[in-house]
């Protein structure tokens, strides 16, 4: 769901209104599960940015944003692993 959320959210607008008539998947299909887009907000936001840099040297495919998209979340889940580690301490 959050890399789906991600893709709205690059693709579509970082910065959605309320009322607006978006296709965001929550707002049409009813039933669905309310879901924070804070993660994927910040990995959309932080993907922009890559891509940013990298359309000087070259145009990314989405398959190519796609993997920005998963580096980024690789660097969060590394570092939250690496503060679990130094907050379990030495065994």
């Amino acid at each position: 769901f959050a890399l789906q959320a991600t893709h709205d959210l690059y693709y579509l607008t970082l910065w959605p209104t309320t009322g607006s008539t978006l296709p965001f998947d929550h707002l049409k299909f009813p039933g669905v599960v309310p879901r924070s887009f804070v993660g994927p907000w910040l990995l959309a936001a932080l993907s922009r940015s890559a891509t940013f840099f990298t359309t000087a040297l070259f145009n990314p495919s989405p398959n190519q944003i796609q993997f920005f998209a998963r580096f980024i979340l690789l660097l969060f889940n590394l570092h939250a692993f690496y503060r679990l580690a130094r907050a379990a301490g030495p065994t």
